[in-house]
């Protein structure tokens, strides 16, 4: 059993009072609202972190020197500019969050519950600024930048997502196949649009 500290339950409260004021103006929609909550109580909650603090990206900065700076011990060779390329140019500041579903999610999901919730999935020039800044989050878990798909022709899996991972090696940048899905404890980094 978990200890709950009043802390908690008063936010928790002020949260479950600010849901029902959305619901009773008609912000949020009560079948939704239901849904979400069976979900949880079922315990297949689908979770939005709290945002980090903003983080300064460059866009266009050279793919190879950002992932020599961002010093892991193992990174995917085919993690290249040619693999992926910008689309962008200059700088921007984000507010990264985390997603994440606790169950098996395919990418076309994946796309439409980051809508549903205003936010974007995170390009590779996002997730690599994002691991620059917060170096110790791979202890506790796999992020994936979906935003960013390498894409081969004729082949059976032909897509692909950068992941970063803490694996035997050490800190580990590897490609995801998109077609085999999402699995369970992987999180997404994602941006508000």
């Amino acid at each position: 059993m978990t200890n709950v500290t009043d802390e908690q339950l008063g936010k928790l409260a002020r949260q479950q009072a600010d849901l029902f004021r959305r619901v009773r103006e008609g912000s949020l929609d009560p079948a939704s609202v239901t849904r979400g909550l069976q979900e949880v109580i079922a315990g297949k909650y689908k979770t939005v972190l709290e945002p980090f603090s903003s983080i300064e990206v460059q866009y266009w900065h050279d793919l190879r020197i950002s992932l020599e700076l961002l010093g892991y011990e193992h990174v995917h060779n085919q993690i290249t500019r040619n693999n992926f390329p910008v689309r962008r140019l200059g700088w921007s500041l984000i507010q990264p969050r985390l997603l994440c579903f606790g169950r098996r999610i395919t990418h076309e999901e994946l796309v439409v519950e980051a809508d549903k919730r205003g936010l974007r999935l995170a390009v590779i020039e996002e997730f690599i600024a994002f691991l620059r800044s917060h170096p110790h989050i791979l202890k506790d878990t796999e992020i994936v930048a979906a935003g960013s798909i390498w894409e081969i022709q004729g082949e059976r899996i032909r897509r692909f997502v950068p992941t970063a991972y803490i694996s035997g090696l050490g800190r580990t940048l590897y490609l995801h196949p998109v077609e085999l899905n999402y699995h369970s404890k992987q999180h997404f980094l994602v941006v508000e649009k």
